[in-house]
């Protein structure tokens, strides 16, 4: 299972059951974060802008802020943890 690291927002893929996680549940828009997209930040020391830029983004960092607030150390978003 993939999940988003809230403090860093890096994927990280759990083999065993993960740990306490959030869900991001959210309507989906024309400009969602793919996975492929969402990894391709971990190669670059500064985020991509067009990824950066792009709404299902900031709800990304957004729900991370909270479920950090709340806690969690990770979150789970549909269109880039499948």
């Amino acid at each position: 299972m993939w999940l988003i690291n809230t403090q860093t927002l890096k994927l990280k893929f759990f083999l065993t059951p993960p740990p306490r996680y959030s869900i991001l549940s959210h309507v989906w828009t024309d400009e969602e974060c793919s996975f492929q997209e969402f990894r391709s930040l971990e190669d670059v020391d500064e985020p991509i802008l067009a990824i950066t830029e792009k709404k299902s983004f900031k709800k990304i960092q957004a729900c991370s802020k909270l479920s950090l607030e709340e806690g969690f150390e990770w979150t789970w978003v549909d269109t880039c943890c499948i």
